[in-house]
């Protein structure tokens, strides 16, 4: 028996879908602290001992309950990057724009930015610093490109020779 096969109506409209998004108990201390404290928090499994940020309440390693709050380094690496060109609905920002994959001294996990960068300032193993704003507001928002840090590439060489660029924290 021939199967028949129906052509998938497509229907083209815009949506316009108003939300509330909480950040949770986890990330509302992350973002406090970066506005109030001008630092980075982050979540210590007792499970397996993993620093998880940003914090999320739980280990996304071994997926127990975290309550144990850490101090962590604004010093971190770059372990990837990728650049956006497709534009879809609901981008922060228009493309092209950079996300990068940052992993901060002392944590275990990536922190994602979106930053204003371009691939060639990047190099994988960078060391990046972040450069307390003093407005800080403690959302997420368009100026700050819907995330706590903003990379101003100032950049300068460390003592080790390695480029070290700094990342401005606009939260």
């Amino acid at each position: 028996m021939d199967k028949v096969i129906e052509r998938v109506k497509e229907i083209h409209q815009r949506l316009h879908i108003p939300y509330k998004w909480s950040y949770g108990s986890a990330l509302t201390r992350f973002f406090t602290e970066i506005k109030d404290n001008k630092r980075f928090v982050g979540q210590k499994c007792q499970g397996c001992g993993k620093v998880i940020l940003p914090p999320l309440g739980f280990c996304s390693v071994c997926f127990v309950p975290t309550t144990e709050w850490v101090v962590v380094s604004d010093v971190g690496e770059l372990h990837s990057y990728s650049t956006i060109h497709y534009n879809f609905p609901g981008q922060p920002t228009t493309p092209p724009y950079v996300y990068i994959f940052i992993k901060l001294d002392g944590t275990d996990t990536f922190f994602q930015h979106i930053t204003n960068a371009t691939e060639d300032k990047l190099r994988v193993g960078m060391k990046l610093r972040a450069v307390w704003n003093e407005e800080r507001k403690g959302i997420f928002t368009i100026s700050s490109i819907l995330s706590p840090l903003k990379i101003r590439m100032n950049s300068r060489m460390n003592s080790r020779r390695k480029i070290c660029t700094r990342m401005s924290v606009s939260c």
